[in-house]
């Protein structure tokens, strides 16, 4: 019997575990950065004691009380490697 070894590289990558930062729309209309957390239940909205089984869905701003949907959140770019811009044409190429 032989045992043979399988010669390879592989690359962890780490930036799906990164949590994208998003703000709050509403506060940021108005120069407040607020992370939106977990939505809070009022006691009227659980449903048989319990919160709604679509809580992950759902973000709600703990400063200015706004609740929205999570696909409507808007996430900060990573800023990647830089790029020189030039207004002069002549400059393009070099």
């Amino acid at each position: 019997m032989k045992i043979s070894k399988k010669s390879g590289i592989g690359i962890i990558d780490s930036d799906e575990d990164k949590e994208r930062i998003s703000y709050c729309p509403s506060c940021e209309e108005i120069g407040l950065k607020n992370l939106p957390q977990q939505r809070i239940y009022l006691p009227h909205e659980l449903i048989d004691g319990k919160e709604p089984t679509d809580k992950e869905l759902w973000k709600q701003c703990h400063y200015c009380g706004r609740v929205y949907p999570k696909y409507e959140q808007k996430y900060q770019s990573e800023l990647g490697e830089t790029v020189q811009t030039s207004d002069n044409p002549h400059d393009i190429g070099g």
